[in-house]
């Protein structure tokens, strides 16, 4: 977040958290590239990843209480 909101040089942040300041670069541009489909939810596969476990999940509860 303080390489996001540039308090600090990466030089800086990079001594500060022990992390090499272009990783600290390439994380910061991954985020702001990803930032805005955060909290988007309109079908990406992380949705139906869930969803699918989510349904196991059930199954398997399911099969737990009925004593199966």
């Amino acid at each position: 977040m303080e390489a996001i909101k540039n308090q600090e040089t990466l030089a800086v942040l990079g001594k500060k958290f022990d992390v090499s300041p272009i990783v600290i670069s390439k994380w910061k541009l991954e985020l702001l590239d990803k930032l805005p489909g955060i909290f988007d939810r309109t079908g990406s596969a992380s949705d139906e990843s869930e969803t699918v476990d989510t349904e196991k999940l059930y199954a398997q509860i399911g099969g737990a209480e009925s004593g199966e």
